[in-house]
């Protein structure tokens, strides 16, 4: 084992292909009921994502500066208010007297709630990489 810390890149693109993981083992076994989705499958995807982040950590060995942790600081704030507004719109979406007739099962639930996180870690990414790259540290 290194002794080598991950980047803040590094990092962001880790919980990028863990919520992608999930994201895509939720809807496989929404849409395809019959078949057990945690089977060698699965097991052979996520050998395949955590060895492509071994190379991509590996590769391009990410430094932690002072200029990352503000941008990361950034990205953050905008993330929080996402987060806020979008579980916000899904409780007055389900509180309100017109879908009270719905009926939701706790796998619909569970693949909104990935999917907001999905978005979340698709957000920090992108604005992370469009703030280092821009240099946009305030």
């Amino acid at each position: 084992m290194s002794n080598s810390k991950y980047g803040v890149k590094s990092k962001l693109i880790f919980e990028f292909l863990l919520i992608t993981y999930f994201y895509i083992a939720s809807l496989s076994n929404k849409f395809t009921p019959g078949i057990n989705s945690s089977g060698i499958i699965s097991t052979l995807v996520w050998i395949i994502v955590l060895s492509g982040f071994a190379i991509y950590n590996k590769k391009f060995n990410d430094i932690i500066d002072e200029s990352s942790k503000t941008i990361l600081s950034k990205v953050n704030s905008i993330a929080v208010q996402f987060v806020l507004y979008s579980f916000g719109v899904v409780a007055i979406y389900f509180s309100t007297p017109f879908t009270q007739s719905i009926d939701i099962s706790n796998l619909d639930f569970g693949i909104m709630i990935i999917t907001i996180l999905f978005l979340l870690v698709t957000l920090r990414l992108s604005l992370f990489i469009y703030f280092d790259r821009k240099g946009i540290y305030e």
